[in-house]
């Protein structure tokens, strides 16, 4: 029994993803109650609101159409996103490092923010044409501003005592970025990814609603523009599943990195005990 649980031995982790997996299930099943009941008692047109096993059954019979669509937006979201990951990484690298590029680079960043990504799209389209080149354009747009705002701000919120700490190591910058900033920041760092990659989802299905020739976003408009709106609702429905999974291939990423960056950098309480013994040291 360790302290850190409080004298409990630690929850198993394969009973604890069970129970996450049942409450996510009975969610689901709560909503699909909901939407059924929806329908039935306020008599809804199934043109308007279909029932969820409509939706189930067209999607059925549309699976290939689903899947090859889906393909089509996977290839735009997943180098989108990270190429996303790169340029977040290097602004917010450059923005810790350098504080007078960080008062430049901050208000430009926070103002790009403002315009309407649905405005940007038509202009895409115009300087690169129709296909993929702007679609991952676009998902790149939507969703590096996460990444460079949490890795910012998880870089500057490292303790003191352990930029000290380094210091007296003799580590030098890049060392000390690597060795302690970088891991200490991985929680933050991992927040904006995450909420990184639903943006990178939607960023792709916008961008295909308008300069997009296949795609997710392609097919719910070409749905709905003809009516078919169980299969419209079908699509909406495999663009939550797959951002649900590609979020939670994140969630991986991040457990398995933690605990590397709790072995290099350690827990807080032990920055004055290593101080002290650097201290004696020298003495």
């Amino acid at each position: 029994m360790s302290a850190e649980t409080g004298g409990r031995p630690p929850r198993n982790g394969l009973v604890r993803a069970s129970i996450t997996t049942g409450w996510a299930v009975l969610g689901i099943l709560v909503f699909l109650l909901l939407w059924k009941g929806l329908v039935v008692v306020l008599a809804i047109n199934p043109a308007v609101l279909p029932p969820p096993e409509a939706v189930l059954r067209d999607g059925w019979a549309a699976i290939d159409a689903l899947l090859l669509n889906s393909w089509v937006t996977i290839q735009e979201v997943v180098p989108g996103y990270l190429l996303a990951i790169v340029i977040g990484l290097a602004l917010s690298v450059a923005m810790t490092v350098s504080p007078r590029f960080s008062r430049i680079a901050y208000p430009v960043l926070v103002g790009s923010q403002a315009v309407p990504k649905v405005a940007i799209v038509p202009l895409l389209v115009v300087w690169m044409g129709f296909g993929k080149a702007p679609i991952i354009t676009m998902v790149v747009i939507i969703s590096f501003f996460p990444v460079v705002i949490s890795t910012v701000a998880g870089l500057r919120s490292v303790p003191a005592d352990l930029l000290m700490l380094g210091r007296s190591m003799g580590l030098k910058r890049i060392k000390m970025f690597f060795k302690i900033m970088f891991p200490y920041a991985l929680g933050s760092i991992f927040a904006g990814l995450k909420l990184a990659m639903s943006l990178a989802m939607i960023g792709a299905v916008v961008g295909e609603f308008i300069g997009g020739q296949a795609g997710l976003g392609y097919y719910i408009l070409a749905t709905s523009n003809a009516f078919q709106v169980s299969l419209t609702f079908a699509a909406i429905v495999v663009v939550v599943i797959i951002s649900l999974l590609m979020f939670q291939l994140v969630v991986v990423a991040e457990r398995l990195s933690l605990p590397a960056r709790r072995g290099r950098v350690g827990s807080e309480q032990s920055v004055p005990q290593a101080r002290r013994h650097g201290a004696r040291a020298h003495t």
